[in-house]
């Protein structure tokens, strides 16, 4: 991700360096800031989508589980069923949990590693669940299965929420993009009237306050729509 963020960075800036050398200093800044966000913008969605599809299947994977310790299984045979019926990434990263097991790591300890990798709260439950039971003791297949009922249903609230929030989500979104479509009509329309914007020393500090201010307006929108669940 870290990667991702230097290329955008170094995209924008070249871009940036090309409109300013065909001299038009307001697409500069525009391009230079569009080129930078897009690719930002698709490597958080895909990485979104990667972590919600990764949530889901551990649900159902922690079902499974449950269900393989009811039929008689041991709990790493369990693992090595859920990593046959399941696709990737679920498959691959429980696979990774069972190379480690095989040189060695003890189950809870590979599990809580993978947590640690993804920091999901659902992982560090599944991990910390499977530790306190083999501790204590207790019906494993049981404490599972109220676990993956307890997931649904927090995923259920957090759909419900954010179906609910969608709408604040687009005004939002269009406030925070109503000043850049404005400024690009503006100076479509009258370049001079435009242009001290980006040419004087006061109209760069007045752009630079104004995109402080967008930014600050986007992180209270943010804290009031987003819930910590």
């Amino acid at each position: 991700m870290l990667l991702k963020g230097r290329s955008a960075i170094i995209i924008s800036i070249a871009v940036f360096a090309v409109f300013v050398i065909i001299s038009n200093i307001f697409l500069a800044v525009l391009a230079s800031a569009i080129s930078y966000a897009f690719p930002v913008y698709l490597g958080h969605r895909k990485k979104k989508a990667l972590i919600e599809k990764f949530r889901e299947q551990l649900i159902d994977g922690i079902e499974l589980i449950s269900g393989a310790l009811v039929s008689g299984m041991t709990f790493q045979q369990g693992l090595v069923y859920v990593i046959k019926e399941t696709k990737d990434p679920l498959s691959g990263e429980l696979k990774s949990v069972m190379d480690k097991i095989m040189l060695g790591v003890s189950t809870e300890k590979a599990l809580f590693e993978l947590a640690e990798t993804h920091d999901l709260k659902e992982l560090h439950l599944f991990s910390s669940a499977l530790e306190i039971t083999r501790d204590a003791g207790g019906n494993l297949s049981e404490v599972l299965k109220n676990i993956a009922k307890g997931m649904r249903e927090k995923e259920s609230s957090e759909k419900q929420i954010e179906t609910l929030t969608a709408q604040s989500k687009l005004s939002g979104l269009i406030v925070g993009l109503l000043p850049v479509i404005l400024l690009t009509l503006m100076y479509y329309m009258d370049k001079e009237l435009v242009l001290p914007m980006f040419t004087t020393s006061l109209g760069l500090l007045l752009v630079l306050i104004a995109v402080c201010l967008e930014l600050l307006g986007a992180v209270f929108i943010i804290k009031i729509i987003n819930f910590n669940y």
